[in-house]
C-alpha cells in the first residue's frame, strides 16, 4: 500500500467509514445520529464480546498471537477504565456510539495492534450481541427480584393464613377468602412472569457474530469458539436475521411491562385497601408520603407511581413495535432507538420491583377490620345456600333464582343484615339451606364465615390446606 493511503487510512481521527466519504460529519448530523449518549452501558458488555472475538482471531490464526495479545492486555486496562468511571469521562465528540469509543481508545493503547479488532466482523453483529449480553444480565436480575418480592408475598400468606377477607368482583363483595389466598393471587401473576423471563432467555442468548454486515464472512471464524465463551445457548442459523431482528427486544419489552403492570394491579389493590373506607390494611411510615397542607394524610406513593410506570412500560413496548413493524430486511438505523426503549422500561422494571416488594414487606393487615367488614355482609354467602340446595338436589338454576328472588325482597324490605339473615332461615324454598350455612344464631358468626372458606377445597381454593399447599409449592420453587 502507498505509504501516504496507508497514513490517511490509519489516521486516529477518522470515523469508521473513512475513505468513502469526504466530507466530515456535520454537528447537527452527529447530534441527531449518534447514540453515545444512552448506549454507553454497553460498555462492559462491548469489551466482553472483543475479548471472545479476539481469542477466537488467535485460535484460528487469522490475526497473530502477539497482536491479540496487545489487544486483551489493553481490554484489562479499558475493563478497569469502565468500572472506575474514567473512561466514560474520557470520551470525545468523534465517539459516535460505545463501540466507536472502545475501538479508539483500544487503538489509543496498541497502535496499529488495535487495527486488527475489527477483523472478520461488523458493528452490526458486535452491537447485536453486545445488547443480547445486556439484555441476558438484566433478565437475571429481573429473575432475581421477582423471585424474592414472591418470596416476600409467601411470607406474608403465611403471616396472615388466618385472616378473613371479603373477596371482591366488579370491588362489590362476592364472597368470604382467606386474605392469604389474595395474597397468593399476585405471587401467581408475578410467577406466570418468571416463567416469562426464562422463556425469554433463552431466545436473548444466541450468539450473533460471524454475520458481519448482513452476509457473514469470507474469512475462516470458528462462531462455536465464540458462542462457547460467550457462554450462549445456540447460534443464529441466519445472518440476515441475527444483525436485523429485534423480536428479542421486543419480548423482554413485553415481559417488562407486563411485571410492571401486574405490579400495578397489587397497586390499585393496596390503594383502595389502605382507603378510609376501607382501613384493610396500613402502609410503614417508611413507605408513605405526607401533605404539604393536610397534617392528616398518609399517602400511597409507590403503590400508585407504579400505576404510571406501567403506562411507560407500555409506551416502550408500543413504541419498539411500531419502529420494527415495516423493516425492509438488513441493518437499518432507525432500529437504533429500541435501546433507548430496552434501557429505560428494564430501568423503572427493575425499579418497581424492587419498591414495591420493599413496601410489601412491611404492610400490616387489620384482621378485624377486614372480619367485621364480612360480619355485616351475609349476601356473601348466597351462592354457599343454593349450592347446599344443590346438594339435596335442587338444580342450581332453580336453586340461583330461589337465592335470588328471596335477597331481591329482603332488600326491597330495605332489611338489616340481622333481618336477611332471619327472612332466608323463613323461607319455605330455601330457609334449610340458609339454617345450614348461617347457623341457628340471629347474626353472621365468625365461624359460618370460616366454614364457607374451609368447603371450597377444589384446586388452587381458598381454603386454608390449599392455600397453604400454593405457599408451600411457590416458595419451595423461588428458594432453590
Amino acid at each position: 500500500m502507498d505509504p501516504e493511503l496507508k497514513s490517511e487510512a490509519i489516521s486516529e481521527t477518522s470515523l469508521l467509514w473513512e475513505g468513502r466519504l469526504g466530507l466530515a460529519s456535520s454537528e447537527i448530523f452527529s447530534n441527531y445520529v449518534d447514540s453515545i449518549g444512552f448506549d454507553v452501558v454497553l460498555a462492559p458488555y462491548d469489551v466482553e464480546v472483543s475479548r471472545a472475538h479476539v481469542k477466537m482471531l488467535n485460535a484460528t490464526q487469522i490475526v497473530d498471537s502477539e497482536t491479540c495479545q496487545k489487544i486483551l492486555d489493553a481490554f484489562d486496562v479499558i475493563s478497569h477504565e469502565i468500572s472506575s468511571g474514567e473512561f466514560h469521562a474520557c470520551l470525545v465528540p468523534t465517539d459516535e456510539d460505545i463501540h466507536t469509543a472502545i475501538e479508539r481508545r483500544l487503538t489509543e493503547l496498541t497502535g496499529d495492534a488495535g487495527r486488527a479488532l475489527h477483523t472478520g466482523r461488523s458493528r452490526n453483529d458486535l452491537a447485536q450481541m453486545s445488547g443480547r449480553l445486556y439484555t441476558r444480565d438484566a433478565l437475571d436480575r429481573i429473575r432475581t427480584r421477582v423471585e424474592h418480592a414472591v418470596g416476600t408475598l409467601c411470607a406474608l400468606a403465611e403471616k396472615n393464613i388466618e385472616t378473613v377477607f371479603p373477596g371482591k368482583t366488579h370491588l362489590q363483595h362476592a364472597q368470604p377468602i382467606l386474605l392469604s389466598h389474595w395474597l397468593m393471587s399476585h405471587a401467581s401473576r408475578l410467577m406466570n412472569d418468571r416463567e416469562r423471563i426464562m422463556q425469554a432467555y433463552d431466545r436473548v442468548n444466541v450468539c450473533v457474530l460471524g454475520s458481519g454486515a448482513l452476509a457473514g464472512s469470507t474469512l475462516p471464524l470458528d462462531i462455536d469458539f465464540v458462542s462457547k465463551e460467550l457462554g450462549c445457548s445456540k447460534i443464529s442459523d441466519n445472518s440476515i436475521f441475527a444483525v436485523s431482528t429485534r423480536d428479542y427486544i421486543t419480548e423482554v419489552l413485553f415481559v417488562c411491562a407486563q411485571i410492571v403492570s401486574n405490579l400495578s394491579c397489587l397497586g390499585e389493590d393496596i390503594v383502595w385497601m389502605t382507603s378510609t373506607e376501607c382501613g384493610y390494611a396500613t402502609l410503614s411510615d417508611n413507605f408513605s408520603s405526607g401533605s404539604s397542607m393536610m397534617p392528616q394524610k398518609k399517602n400511597p406513593d409507590i403503590a400508585e407511581l407504579v400505576r404510571g410506570k406501567a403506562g411507560l412500560s407500555i409506551g416502550s413496548l408500543t413504541g419498539a413495535l411500531a419502529a420494527t413493524k415495516s423493516q425492509i430486511f438488513g441493518y437499518n438505523h432507525d432500529l437504533q432507538v429500541d435501546k433507548e426503549a430496552l434501557f429505560s422500561s428494564i430501568k423503572d422494571c427493575e425499579l418497581s420491583i424492587v419498591a414495591m416488594d420493599a413496601m410489601m414487606e412491611t404492610t400490616t393487615f387489620n384482621s378485624a377490620v377486614c372480619e367485621n367488614s364480612l360480619v355485616n355482609q351475609p349476601l356473601a354467602l348466597a351462592t354457599d345456600i343454593a349450592e347446599e340446595m344443590v346438594k339435596n338436589g335442587t338444580p342450581f338454576r332453580i336453586a340461583y333464582k330461589a337465592v335470588a328472588v328471596c335477597i331481591k325482597r329482603a332488600l326491597d324490605a330495605e332489611l338489616s343484615a340481622e333481618e336477611i339473615i332471619q327472612y332466608m332461615r323463613d323461607d319455605d324454598l330455601i330457609g334449610q339451606a340458609s339454617i345450614h350455612v348461617f347457623g341457628d344464631k340471629g347474626t353472621l358468626p365468625l365461624d359460618s364465615i370460616l366454614r364457607s372458606i374451609e368447603r371450597r377445597t377444589t384446586k388452587g381454593g381458598t381454603a386454608t390446606k390449599r392455600v397453604l399447599e400454593q405457599i408451600e409449592a411457590v416458595s419451595k420453587i423461588v428458594s432453590s
